[in-house]
């Protein structure tokens, strides 16, 4: 029997003890310097992930893993925005306009559409949660559809491209086939004319597709 064998289901090293194997625990000296953050990343993978946790911390990965997460979430934008606002409440700042600057700073229309709706929600005295549960939703209906509308632009462009390069690849494969062809209509005035037409017309086309295609959403 080997003394130690490597289970790659759950990244665990077992090392033979008398009849039986038993999982090889690693000590580790990392001191545990997270907080808030880390603590909602244990509380998750204690409820959520169990089978993660448990491999983390048998590894002894846990403290690193926390500790990594931590210092992930705290150097975040949006950790670092809430966090000035939270200071600007603390100086008796008004939330509505703790929210504004907020929008100002990020530049976003769906910010300073969320800002709107918080700030009429709060002088007309409603609902105000569910004032801003409908904003939410419909902030998030509008993304959803500029990225479907994003997904189809996206296609047609690629197939703008490909249609603007068969007409060049025709002419090629015309020249390179049938020489005698597009010598009669290259080779006279009448057929130079008519190609120069025929030139004119894909160029307009071609604007006018690319004008097309680069509608912005």
């Amino acid at each position: 029997m080997q003394n130690e064998i490597y289970d790659e289901k759950n990244g665990l090293t077992y090392m033979l003890c008398g009849d039986y194997y038993l999982p090889k625990l690693a000590l580790t000296d990392i001191e545990p310097t997270y907080g808030k953050y880390g603590m909602l990343r244990k509380s998750y993978l204690q409820e959520h992930r169990k089978a993660k946790y448990q491999i983390l911390l048998l590894q002894g990965k846990l403290v690193e893993h926390l500790n990594q997460i931590d210092a992930e979430a705290r150097d975040t934008l949006i950790v670092r925005e809430f966090t000035y606002m939270v200071r600007q409440l603390n100086l008796n700042v008004t939330a509505e306009a703790a929210w504004k600057d907020f929008a100002a700073r990020v530049a976003l229309p769906e910010v300073d559409t969320f800002v709107t709706v918080f700030s009429l929600a709060k002088r007309s005295g409603g609902d105000s949660i569910l004032i801003i549960k409908n904003a939410v939703r419909q902030l998030g209906d509008k993304a959803e559809v500029k990225r479907e509308i994003d997904t189809v632009i996206a296609a047609k462009k690629m197939e703008f491209q490909i249609m603007s390069v068969i007409p060049l690849g025709i002419i090629g494969y015309m020249r390179l086939s049938f020489p005698e062809f597009m010598a009669g209509l290259y080779g006279n005035l009448p057929g130079a004319a008519f190609m120069s037409i025929c030139l004119g017309a894909y160029i307009a086309a071609w604007r006018l597709g690319c004008k097309i295609v680069e509608i912005e959403v």
